[in-house]
């Protein structure tokens, strides 16, 4: 019964489908009804007979490829025809304190994979990169977290290696920030330290650095200012900071490692690597809706949106009568909900439907 009105509903919504990807004939397409990808190799001339496969078979989950083919649905692999792949990342796991948890939908967790999608899209694809933003698009995933896609000429042809550079450098600092080396006899600018005699430094990155070296430099200007060292030597230890030598006052070595660390807890995401680098993945198409909330995977602006009010696939206004498996409670669109196991409650369609397919309850 849940199973009949489900569909019934999905198809009804795709009915009113007019936002398909890019270059639908070039991309290939998975669709599950039991699991997240239960048929895959699937391809479509345009998206007129993309929209009315997904009105008539309403799958659950639709997922489309990150790479263009010549042959979409061509078996195996190397029969498609390899053209290029966009660059997509995957932001499910954000960077969270403790919190209350909720396992039906979390708003803390959601608001965190926001901040930190957000953050991957302003640092690092349109600061450390520099893609403009019209090659870089952002979607809900439709549950826990976002997805990104970067594409244009410039990446369709990269290959896995570049990619793991890429999302790795979100993820981490590549190598050692803080090197230490010899004064070369020739190093003018380092001609006070040779004359006190000293024959090697602490180099790392100066004022000028850029990436994790500016990340890195930044938070340690803020932590020498903020330690306990006398006046001399925090001048001394800035000016020195500056042109990159990070030896220059005794007792330092601490406050750059707390820089460090600093550092990798700001900038630092938790993205899922195999998604960037597998060119033969299928990710949750935009705009479709994820058969384990009833969310829509929405394109968004991400500085101001919110999947509890801005996702929904299905009107407010439509009154659901289901009965609860279990004691519930959860945050939707800006309301409270409680149910109680075996109480048959009439609830707002978005709520119910997130009841339905989570297994919280059964049709009424």
């Amino acid at each position: 019964m849940n199973g009949d009105y489900v569909r019934e509903r999905l198809s009804w919504f795709y009915s009113r489908f007019d936002t398909p990807p890019h270059e639908v004939a070039k991309r290939e397409f998975g669709f599950g009804w039991n699991s997240k990808i239960d048929q895959r190799h699937k391809s479509f001339p345009s998206p007129k007979e993309l929209r009315e496969f997904l009105r008539r078979e309403s799958p659950l989950y639709a997922s489309y490829s990150v790479a263009y083919y010549q042959i979409p649905d061509g078996r195996p692999m190397q029969r498609k025809g390899f053209l290029g792949a966009e660059i997509a990342f995957d932001i499910d796991k954000p960077r969270i304190g403790e919190h209350g948890h909720n396992g039906i939908i979390c708003p803390a967790c959601l608001d965190a994979a926001r901040t930190d999608a957000l953050q991957l899209l302003e640092e690092y694809l349109l600061g450390d990169f520099g893609f403009s933003s019209h090659e870089v698009t952002a979607n809900f995933s439709g549950s826990k977290g976002y997805h990104l896609h970067v594409d244009s000429e410039a990446v369709r042809q990269l290959g896995s290696d570049a990619r793991r550079e890429i999302v790795e450098y979100a993820s981490e600092p590549r190598g050692e920030l803080l090197v230490e080396e010899e004064i070369l006899g020739d190093a003018r600018e380092f001609y006070e330290e040779k004359k006190r005699g000293a024959s090697k430094l602490l180099r790392g990155p100066d004022e000028k650095a850029r990436g994790w070296g500016k990340k890195f430099h930044d938070e340690a200007v803020a932590g020498l200012k903020a330690s306990p060292l006398d006046d001399e030597k925090k001048k001394l230890a800035l000016e020195n900071l500056r042109r990159g030598n990070y030896g220059a006052v005794k007792g330092t070595e601490k406050i750059w490692e707390a820089a460090l660390a600093a550092a990798k807890a700001k900038h630092a995401l938790v993205l899922d690597k195999q998604v960037t680098l597998d060119t033969a993945r299928l990710i949750r198409m935009p705009e479709t809706i994820h058969g384990g909330t009833g969310f829509v995977a929405k394109k968004c602006d991400l500085k101001k949106f919110d999947p509890l009010r801005d996702a929904l696939a299905f009107p407010e206004k439509n009154m659901v009568r289901v009965k609860p498996a279990k004691n519930a409670a959860f945050e939707l669109m800006g309301k409270t909900f409680e149910v109680k196991e075996g109480v048959p409650v009439d609830m707002p369609e978005p709520a119910a439907m997130l009841l339905l397919l989570k297994g919280y309850a059964t049709l009424a």
